[in-house]
């Protein structure tokens, strides 16, 4: 009860003092020790890249593909748990924009071409029911990584505007709220969750991506756009309550700077080589514990000029301490992979990009102080 309560005044204490902090920047670093790295073995599927990993428990890594249009299910020794894939269920075909394990062994799938949320019992291999959602006019679920949770008595989905292409800066201007919330039968609740000042001011393209992260816990759900340098938590029971909002401080090595094009660049000028945004570092989850907030990040290598080497390395929050902290050293993201999430203070990542080779690995790590001069002595 002690610790409880400590935990819920460090908490409240920290966002009453955020604001002086804001422009400060993190003063402390941890390392990050792979445990091990098991390969993937895959013998009756395989899934072609990966979107989305999610850690059901401490045993299993469910992973999603718009190539293969499946979601897969690995055991954390990398042997296959089981599957569910487009092309098996013809009743149900779906190109996945994001997907919930939250009931497991059931799936809810969100399906972004026909708005429509698809219902699997995972260990059945069976199928149970399609939800259709009555969208608003001129909005979707993204191709990929729509926000989405499965709410007691609902949904909660990210739309976009499909008025506007994203190399457009009005489609930050003219998206309106982002966050939707249905009920049961697929009718519009609420709304609220814009792109913030920093996306809509723009003049020239920023390069089309995933800015918004999130992740819920307990009643509580947090959104991040990486460039506004907040996360939001929202109160599940109580949406229309304002947010409590954490201010992250600058980093060593995460460029917090949204960089845009002098002018417009279509998608076509993209496809064709002709021209492309500057990149820009962005947030590639968010996780949480009664302990901490762990956020991972995509960068670019800047030490390279042009560079196309990614890299990642992850920011926390001690929630006991009020303190920020961030990895001492980033990683290649593409031998570290993807942090799936945390079971007892073990992270989980899982390694299925199959860019530089054809091989999946789940990699399990934990997070260690960093080694001072005087205990190396």
């Amino acid at each position: 009860m002690i610790q409880r309560c400590l935990v819920i005044l460090a908490w409240f204490s920290f966002f009453s003092c955020q604001k002086k902090l804001e422009n400060h920047a993190f003063t402390d670093s941890f390392e990050l020790e792979v445990v091990d790295s098991t390969l993937v073995i895959e013998q009756d599927f395989f899934l072609n890249g990966q979107v989305e990993v999610k850690l059901i428990g401490d045993s299993l890594i469910a992973v999603s593909s718009f190539k293969s249009l499946a979601i897969s299910f690995f055991r954390v020794d990398g042997t296959e748990y089981g599957h569910i894939s487009s092309r098996e269920f013809p009743e149900a075909p779906f190109s996945p924009s994001s997907f919930d394990v939250t009931e497991f062994p059931v799936l809810h799938v969100l399906e972004h071409r026909r708005g429509t949320i698809h219902k699997f019992n995972v260990e059945q291999k069976s199928f149970i029911e399609t939800k259709k959602l009555n969208l608003p006019e001129g909005k979707a679920p993204k191709f990929i990584n729509s926000k989405f949770k499965v709410l007691p008595n609902g949904y909660l989905v990210e739309l976009h505007s499909i008025l506007f292409s994203a190399s457009d800066p009005e489609y930050y201007r003219k998206c309106g709220n982002l966050i939707y919330i249905f009920d049961n039968d697929g009718e519009v609740l609420d709304s609220f969750l814009e792109y913030p000042d920093e996306y809509q001011v723009n003049k020239g393209s920023i390069l089309p991506n995933t800015y918004l992260v999130s992740n819920s816990f307990g009643n509580s759900i947090n959104f991040s756009f990486p460039h506004e340098k907040k996360i939001k938590s929202f109160d599940l029971t109580n949406l229309e309550q304002n947010p409590k909002i954490l201010h992250i401080p600058n980093s060593k090595y995460f460029d917090f700077a949204l960089r845009e094009a002098d002018g417009i660049i279509t998608m076509e000028e993209r496809m064709a080589g002709v021209a492309s945004p500057p990149l820009n570092d962005y947030f590639l989850s968010i996780h949480e514990t009664k302990k901490q907030l762990l956020i991972q990040t995509w960068m670019y290598n800047k030490e390279v000029e042009d560079s196309r080497e990614f890299l990642t390395h992850l920011i926390t929050y001690d929630r006991l301490e009020g303190k920020w902290m961030e990895l001492d050293v980033p990683r290649k993201l593409f031998e570290l992979g993807s942090l799936a999430g945390i079971e007892r203070d073990t992270l989980y990542f899982f390694e299925g990009f199959t860019i530089n080779h054809d091989h999946k690995f789940i990699r399990r790590a934990v997070l260690k102080p960093l080694k001072k001069k005087t205990d190396l002595q």
